[in-house]
C-alpha cells in the first residue's frame, strides 16, 4: 500500500471522527478529488510529490518555490489544506514506525507531550473544573497521574467521577472512559456516584453514537446491570508486542489512542459529564423536594398538593408516602398494609369515609339488623394506632446487615468501619452471635483483626424507649460509629408510619365528610366523640403516625368548596408546570409546552390565575404516547373546553389554537 493510500485510511478513519473544523473542505465534493488537488497544488509550490515514500520530516521544512500552495490553502476554510500537512500529516509521517517503551509510564510521557503540544492538557482540565465545579485544576502538567503497578492510570482527580483510563495488561494497551463501582479512596462502595454517569451514558444514547468503541472488557448488559465492586472500560484496545524488555504498538495505532483521547472520546466525556451532572442535580433537587415535604408532615401531619391538571400531583404523593415508609423502588406501594389511596367524588359523604350505618343480615336468620362500622378513615386510624410497638430483636438487626451486603457487596458504618458478617464467637466460656468489622489504618488498608462485638448487646431496647443511656453505654472509641448506625436503623421502628392518600380531595363537601374529626386534624392523638358507637365506644382518635395527604386540581371549578376551618388545618403546596427537558431531553415535548405556556400569558382571562388552571407538564411527555396523539385526544380538547369556559379569551382563540400543532 502506497503511503498516500495509508494516510487516507487514516484520515478517513482516526482523524476526520476526531476533528470537524477539516470535515468540511474533505466531506464537500468528493474527498479523492479534494486531496488530488492539495497534492497538485502542493507539489506546483515545492517542486515534489507530497506522498512520495522517500519525503521524509526534514522536506516538509523546505521553502516553497512560490505561493501557489499558501494561496490555494487560504482560499479553502482559511488554510485548512496547509493545516492538515503541518499537523496530521507531520504527526503522520513521525509515527509511521512502531513506538516502543519499556513500562506505561514511558508511554504516558509520550502522550502526555502530544497532549501538551496540542494545547489539550490545559483544554481538559480547565474542563473539567467548569464540569466539577472546583476552583483549580487537579494538575496544570499532565493529565494522567501515576502509574498503578505498571498495570493502569486515571486522569487527576478523578477518584469519584467518570474516568480517563489506560491500560496495560501485558497483551494489550486498553483506553477510554472508566466506570468504577470498586472500592475507593474514601473507603465507601462509589455507586452512589457512578450511576448518574451510567445512567447518562445509556439515556443519551452515547453507545449508539460511537460504534467504533467497544467495552472491552465487559459487555453493554454487564454495563447497564452494572453492580458494587464492577469496573466497566468503554474504548478501544492496541496489540501489544514484547521484544526482551521493551514493548511495542503501531505507531499509528498511538497517534489514533491521542487524537481519540482528544477528539471524540473527549466529546463523549464532556456529554456524559454534563449530563450525570443534570441528573444528580435533578435527584438532589427532588430529594431535597421530597424531604422538605416530609418535613412539613412532621409539622403537620395532613398536607394539600395543589395545581392545574397534568402537574403530577397524585405521582408527587406517592414519592412522598414511598419516602415515609421507607420502601425501595422495586417495593410494592399499593400492597403495603401502611399505605392507602382512596378518591373522593361529589356524592361521597362522613358515612362512606368515617363512620356509618350498614345493613347486615341477621345471623340468626331473621331479616336484616343494622350497625355501625368503620369506614376507610377511621379503620386506617385505628390500624395505626394499634401498631405495636414491638422490641428490637437482634436477628432483625442482623437480617438486616446480611441483606444490605448482599445487595450492596459492602456495607460501611462510615469511611473507617466496614461490616463483615455475623460470625459465632466465644465470650465467657460460651459461643455468641456477634458483629465482625473491619477498620482503615493510616495507610489505608483495611485491618480485620478487631474483635467481634455481642449483637445482642445493640437490641435490648424496646422502641418506645429512648437511646441516650444506650448511647453513653456502647459509644465507646471504636462503637462510636456502628453504634450511631444502629440508633439510625432502629429509630425507623420507633414511629410506624401511615399514609393515607386522598385523590380529588376537593371534589366533596370537605367539613361535611370529615364531621367531628376536623378537631382530630388539630389535636393528634386526642379523643373525639363520633355520632356513632361502635362495640359501646364512641370515640375517634386520629394518631400522629397517620398522614394524610390530598390532591386538589386547581382549575376544577364544580366543586366543593375549602372553608376556613379546614384550611387552617391543612397545609398546602402548590405542584406548578415545569418544563421538563433537562430531565427527559426529547422525550419532553419542549415546543408545544411553551406555545401552550404562551398561550395562558397572552388569552388567559383576568378572573383566573395562570397557576390555578395551565396545562401541566405531563401532557407534553412522548415517552409512551407520540405527541400528536396527545394533541389531538388529551390537549386540544381541555384547551377549547376552557374556551367554553370563559377561561381562554380574545379574537380568533380557537384558531389560534389549532394552529399551535399541525398533525
Amino acid at each position: 500500500m502506497s503511503r498516500l493510500s495509508e494516510f487516507k485510511e487514516f484520515y478517513l478513519k482516526v482523524v476526520l471522527p476526531n476533528t470537524l473544523s477539516y470535515k468540511n473542505y474533505l466531506n464537500e465534493g468528493n474527498f479523492d478529488k479534494n486531496m488530488n488537488d492539495l497534492i497538485k497544488k502542493y507539489q506546483e509550490s515545492y517542486g515534489f510529490n507530497l506522498f512520495e515514500d522517500s519525503v521524509s520530516l526534514d522536506e516538509l521544512n523546505k521553502e516553497p518555490e512560490n505561493s501557489t500552495f499558501q494561496e490555494y490553502s487560504m482560499s479553502k476554510l482559511s488554510g485548512v489544506p496547509k493545516a492538515i500537512i503541518n499537523t496530521h500529516y507531520r504527526k503522520f509521517l513521525e509515527y509511521e514506525k512502531n513506538v516502543y517503551f519499556e513500562n506505561l509510564q514511558e508511554l504516558i510521557d509520550k502522550i502526555h507531550e502530544e497532549f501538551e503540544e496540542d494545547n489539550f492538557i490545559e483544554k481538559f482540565q480547565k474542563t473539567r473544573i467548569e464540569l466539577n465545579g472546583n476552583s483549580r485544576v487537579a494538575s496544570n502538567d499532565v493529565i494522567f497521574g501515576s502509574v498503578r503497578d505498571d498495570y493502569w492510570t486515571i486522569n487527576k482527580g478523578s477518584e469519584k467521577e467518570l474516568q480517563y483510563h489506560i491500560n496495560n495488561d501485558g497483551e494489550y494497551i486498553r483506553y477510554g472512559l472508566g466506570f468504577n463501582a470498586q472500592a475507593s479512596q474514601n473507603n465507601h462502595t462509589p455507586m452512589e456516584y457512578v450511576i448518574p454517569f451510567v445512567e447518562s451514558f445509556i439515556n443519551k444514547e452515547i453507545y449508539d453514537k460511537l460504534q467504533d468503541y467497544q467495552f472491552v472488557n465487559s459487555s453493554f448488559e454487564d454495563f447497564k446491570n452494572i453492580s458494587y465492586g464492577d469496573f466497566i472500560l468503554f474504548g478501544k484496545e492496541i496489540e501489544l508486542k514484547k521484544d526482551k524488555n521493551r514493548y511495542s504498538i503501531e505507531g499509528i495505532k498511538l497517534l489514533e489512542l491521542i487524537y481519540d483521547l482528544e477528539g471524540k472520546q473527549f466529546e463523549a466525556y464532556k456529554l456524559i459529564f454534563s449530563n450525570a451532572n443534570l441528573i444528580k442535580e435533578n435527584k438532589m433537587n427532588t430529594e431535597s423536594k421530597i424531604q422538605k415535604y416530609i418535613n412539613l408532615l412532621h409539622y403537620k401531619p395532613q398536607i394539600i398538593l395543589q395545581g392545574p391538571p397534568g402537574t403530577g400531583k397524585t405521582r408527587e404523593a406517592k414519592r412522598i408516602a414511598r419516602e415515609l415508609l421507607g420502601l425501595g423502588e422495586n417495593d410494592s406501594l399499593e400492597r403495603n398494609e401502611q399505605f392507602k389511596l382512596i378518591q373522593f367524588h361529589p356524592s361521597y359523604s362522613y358515612e362512606d369515609f368515617v363512620r356509618g350505618i350498614v345493613a347486615k343480615p341477621n345471623e340468626e336468620g331473621n331479616g336484616i339488623i343494622y350497625t355501625a362500622e368503620n369506614k376507610v378513615l377511621a379503620e386506617f386510624a385505628r390500624e395505626a394506632l394499634e401498631a405495636p410497638f414491638e422490641p428490637i430483636k437482634w436477628e432483625d438487626f442482623r437480617d438486616f446487615l446480611e441483606e444490605k451486603k448482599n445487595k450492596e457487596g459492602e456495607v460501611y458504618f462510615d469511611k473507617l468501619n466496614r461490616y463483615d458478617g455475623i460470625k459465632d464467637q466465644t465470650k465467657n466460656n460460651k459461643k455468641v452471635k456477634s458483629l465482625f468489622y473491619s477498620r482503615k489504618d493510616k495507610d489505608g488498608n483495611w485491618k480485620n483483626d478487631y474483635s467481634g462485638i455481642p449483637v445482642e448487646n445493640f437490641c435490648q431496647r424496646n422502641l418506645d424507649d429512648n437511646f441516650e443511656d444506650f448511647y453513653k453505654r456502647y459509644a465507646e472509641w471504636f462503637w462510636k460509629t456502628i453504634t450511631n448506625y444502629f440508633i439510625d436503623w432502629a429509630k425507623k421502628y420507633k414511629k410506624k408510619p401511615y399514609v393515607l392518600i386522598i385523590d380529588e380531595i376537593n371534589r366533596v363537601n370537605l367539613s361535611a365528610v370529615l364531621g367531628e374529626l376536623i378537631y382530630a386534624l388539630e389535636y393528634r392523638g386526642e379523643a373525639v366523640q363520633s355520632m356513632y358507637t361502635i362495640e359501646g365506644e364512641n370515640n375517634l382518635i386520629l394518631p400522629p403516625n397517620l398522614y394524610i395527604i390530598g390532591t386538589m386540581n386547581t382549575a376544577d371549578r364544580s366543586v366543593g368548596h375549602i372553608d376556613y376551618a379546614i384550611r387552617r388545618r391543612f397545609a398546602f403546596v402548590n405542584i406548578l408546570p415545569k418544563d421538563l427537558t433537562n430531565e427527559l431531553g426529547d422525550q419532553f415535548d419542549s415546543v408545544l409546552f411553551a406555545k401552550v405556556t404562551d398561550l395562558f400569558n397572552t388569552n388567559l382571562s383576568p378572573e383566573f390565575k395562570k397557576e390555578d388552571v395551565q396545562l401541566g407538564h405531563s401532557y407534553f411527555i412522548t415517552k409512551n404516547t407520540p405527541i400528536d396523539i396527545r394533541w389531538e385526544y388529551e390537549i386540544k380538547p381541555i384547551l377549547l373546553e376552557y374556551v367554553k369556559d370563559g377561561i381562554l379569551i380574545g379574537q380568533d382563540i380557537e384558531e389560534k389554537i389549532n394552529s399551535l400543532i399541525t398533525v
